[in-house]
């Protein structure tokens, strides 16, 4: 894909030059942080820091850059930043690696959104998937080239004034001198021990520094602060592709009227499906529908009284069928957008059946959802409650609000499906990090311990987080057998990463009540 830099004038490129070098300093300086924040240290403090460092170093340079800030922009804000803030608050080891990819992810959109050169893309416009891609690759790789460039011409003038002769006689001497001064300096120390121990313990002075470690630092920061550098830099004079070349060709053509009509016709028709097809397909998947749910109800109601399918336990029932019935819903969930976005309004009357159609196709989805969800309770409370199991809960509590705005959206057209869809998953995701998912599945397990008076499966409250310590430590008196897992937790805790990058308050809070623990025993 060929690309271009817009020229520019004498007087815009010199400032533009300048801009450039003070961005690709800050890049340098940002990504020394970054080394000194997270290598070799794990997450804790140090990511909602570097993640305000980052949001400065945009701000500090792509602020000519930015559209109008608007609620969708702050609320994005809110969400990586409660997003960012769970490596401090929590312990989670799901999100711990869900939100090293969703955090990304989500400041990639917002800022490609909030610094692009489209003003006038909507938030909810699927394009933006493939803008972002864009600067992640075309723009932020194209400019490494924009950064050489700078630093060799800086370097070129800087030796220009400080005379090259000079700087060339100084480094051919520190080259002749390294060799010699390995060689004096050893002789030296051979001649007295006393130098010989001062020589030795220089070294020391750098800690557990080595030169592949220093190398490692060298090329993470050489590296990210290119990375650092393309991706500002192209939002501050982002190159032009060829594809965006044709794009702003085809408008102007547009706009001057010389693009045949059939042309700026085929370009502006969106995709449309015949109404009649999609009915078919609804009302063939319906009848099956129908027929499951009709035989579901016997089997929802008549379990409130003890009645099941004959020959089958509550654990068999509640196992057999329930991802199927997620599976199905999640097809159902799918079926129902097309048919939404894509379905031709123009037929009246199919359009209406269709409706009702989607209305069944619905309260159908809404019957299996409720089948599954009862059959994931029993599950439950035959087997116990796991981050698996929990998730799935939430999963399909998540799917039955989307299923009901799109029940909404049927009856009313004029309702923003997309942007709907995008805020109420980015708060749903954010809400699930801060429930307390870990608490939540151990006071539900040790209430089924409780009814039952044993403790069955200690090995898997062993396995959360350090976030349900303290209801661990709580229960420990009734429940003797839970002191094992905590003694060998209280060891692991202490030998975690305490450095202060990594500080996570649900790990100190765990380590400060365990060791109160153990020493009042």
């Amino acid at each position: 894909m060929s690309e271009e830099v817009p020229v520019l004038k004498p007087d815009e490129a010199f400032a533009d030059r300048k801009g450039a070098i003070r961005v690709l300093w800050m890049a340098l300086v940002t990504a020394c942080i970054h080394q000194y924040l997270f290598f070799e240290h794990s997450f804790g403090i140090s990511y909602p820091i570097f993640i305000g460092i980052f949001y400065a170093l945009l701000l500090g340079n792509a602020k000519g850059s930015m559209r109008r800030l608007t609620g969708i922009d702050y609320f994005c804000f809110a969400a990586v930043a409660l997003l960012a803030l769970t490596y401090v608050l929590f312990a989670n080891p799901i999100f711990y690696g869900l939100n090293f990819i969703a955090i990304p992810v989500l400041i990639a959109l917002h800022t490609v959104y909030l610094f692009g050169p489209d003003k006038g893309r909507v938030w909810s416009d699927i394009r933006l998937i493939s803008a972002t891609l864009e600067q992640l690759f075309i723009q932020t790789f194209g400019h490494w080239a924009t950064a050489f460039s700078l630093l060799r011409s800086t370097t070129a003038t800087k030796i220009d004034s400080r005379h090259k002769k000079t700087t060339g006689s100084v480094l051919i001497g520190l080259a002749i001198a390294g060799p010699l001064l390995i060689i004096v300096t050893t002789l030296l120390g051979s001649a007295d021990g006393v130098f010989q121990g001062i020589v030795n313990a220089i070294p020391d002075s750098f800690g557990s520094f080595s030169i592949g470690e220093g190398i490692g630092r060298f090329m993470w920061i050489v590296i990210l602060s290119l990375l650092l550098f393309g991706y500002v830099w192209g939002f501050v004079r982002p190159r032009v592709s060829h594809r965006a070349r044709l794009a702003a060709n085809w408008k102007e053509a547009q706009l001057q009227g010389t693009v045949p009509l059939h042309a700026a016709k085929a370009g502006s028709a969106s995709v449309k499906a015949d109404p009649l097809i999609i009915a078919t397909v609804l009302v063939a998947i319906n009848a099956v529908y129908i027929l499951f749910v009709v035989i579901q109800f016997s089997y929802l109601f008549g379990m409130l009284n003890g009645q099941l399918p004959e020959g089958m336990t509550y654990a068999e029932y509640a196992r057999g069928g329930f991802f199927e019935l997620v599976i199905v819903t999640s097809i159902n969930f799918a079926i129902m957008l097309g048919t939404l976005v894509f379905s031709d309004r123009s037929r009246v009357i199919l359009a209406k059946v269709n409706n009702v159609l989607l209305y069944v196709l619905v309260s159908c989805s809404g019957v299996m959802l409720v089948s599954a969800y009862k059959r994931l309770v029993l599950y439950e409370q035959a087997y116990g409650y796991t981050y698996i199991r929990f998730l799935v809960h939430a999963f399909m509590i998540y799917l039955a609000v989307l299923l009901l705005i799109a029940g909404l959206r049927i009856a009313i057209s004029r309702i923003p499906l997309a942007r709907f869809y995008i805020v109420i998953s980015i708060a749903a995701y954010v809400l699930i990090n801060y429930i307390g998912m870990d608490r939540m599945i151990a006071e539900r397990n040790i209430e089924r311990f409780n009814s039952t008076a044993t403790i069955t499966d200690i090995s898997y409250l062993d396995e959360l987080s350090a976030d349900v310590v303290p209801l661990l430590i709580e229960y420990a008196d009734k429940h003797p057998e839970l002191e094992k897992g905590l003694k060998h937790r209280e060891e692991e805790l202490q030998n975690r990463d305490h450095s202060w990058q990594s500080y996570n308050w649900a790990k100190a809070r765990a380590q400060r009540q365990l060791n109160q623990h153990f020493s009042s025993n």
